[in-house]
């Protein structure tokens, strides 16, 4: 119990120390709050003695608990019971198991992102449009994430890299659909989501080998789906947090030169350019090497 709590009040103090670098105001105001909780604690330690300052730790610690006690309740243990795991493509609309997969991906994603961040109807249909451009890691029938994509020509895609278009009129007028999807320049991996990225308390080496299948899934998808261009096939990502960025670099990718022009919050475009299939092949062997490594720390 104690570490858990440890763990969360670490990770409620760096949520706090990013709002106060953001806010000088808020920052003025801590130090102002700081200063005088210190002068007050010296003035009962000259008064009462240091005897008190054990008491004060006790008393800091209890409240520590009583503070993080609902999200102790709420989050589970990290170890989490998945001994088999099932990579699965969705690529028959007209399959009902196959519809439940995508409105099982839609309804996780709204528990993670919110109900507003999705729109049910528009992402049914982009998968109807192209039922191979998603990848889902299951285990049992528990989802444990999911990678999608989105497939266009380097002519179209330039348009956006130079700034001719946003990513929002790019993605409505010119993803390429189902066959011709298949014969793509560039490839564009809209979300990586591990279902458990977000809770305080999962097993960090679980979530890495299992991020690590689930990409190792999009690369036999590729293998599997895709006839790569003789000048190789273009693959971006967007660095949005920082496990993302890390999985990214592990896998050959670098920041793209165009910056951060990009559609969520102007965060880092990362690219993966001109990927022949020899790559693709020995990408993945790499992916199974490395966890194989992993599964040995859980």
């Amino acid at each position: 119990m104690n570490k858990r709590v440890f763990k969360l009040f670490l990770h409620n103090l760096r949520i706090q120390m990013e709002k106060l670098v953001a806010n000088p105001l808020l920052l003025f105001t801590s130090a102002a709050a700081a200063f005088g909780l210190v002068k007050a604690a010296e003035e009962i330690t000259t008064r009462f003695g240091y005897i008190t300052l054990p008491f004060a730790g006790l008393i800091f610690c209890i409240l520590l608990i009583f503070h993080y006690r609902d999200q102790l309740d709420i989050f589970p243990e990290p170890a989490r019971e998945r001994e088999t795991y099932k990579l699965f493509v969705p690529t028959m609309p007209d399959k009902r198991e196959h519809l439940d997969a995508i409105l099982e991906v839609i309804e996780v994603s709204q528990e993670v992102f919110g109900p507003d961040a999705l729109n049910a109807a528009n992402d049914i249909r982009s998968w109807r449009d192209d039922p191979y451009s998603i990848v889902i890691l299951k285990s049992g029938e528990e989802i444990v994430g999911f990678i999608d994509f989105y497939y266009f020509t380097r002519a179209d895609f330039e348009t956006y890299l130079s700034g001719e278009v946003d990513f929002h009129a790019l993605h409505a007028t010119k993803t390429l659909a189902h066959p011709a999807a298949r014969t793509a320049e560039v490839a564009y991996v809209g979300t990586i989501l591990h279902v458990d990225f977000l809770r305080y308390l999962r097993s960090d080496s679980q979530y890495s080998k299992e991020i690590s299948l689930l990409i190792s899934g999009a690369i036999d998808a590729f293998l599997k789906y895709q006839e790569i261009p003789p000048t190789g096939l273009d693959v971006y990502s967007l660095g949005w947090s920082r496990e993302g960025r890390r999985f990214l670099s592990k896998f050959g990718f670098t920041e793209d030169p165009h910056g951060k022009e990009t559609l969520f919050n102007r965060q880092a475009l990362y690219s993966r350019r001109n990927t022949t299939r020899e790559q693709l092949v020995s990408l993945k062997r790499e992916s199974a090497e490395r966890r194989t490594r992993i599964s040995r720390e859980i």
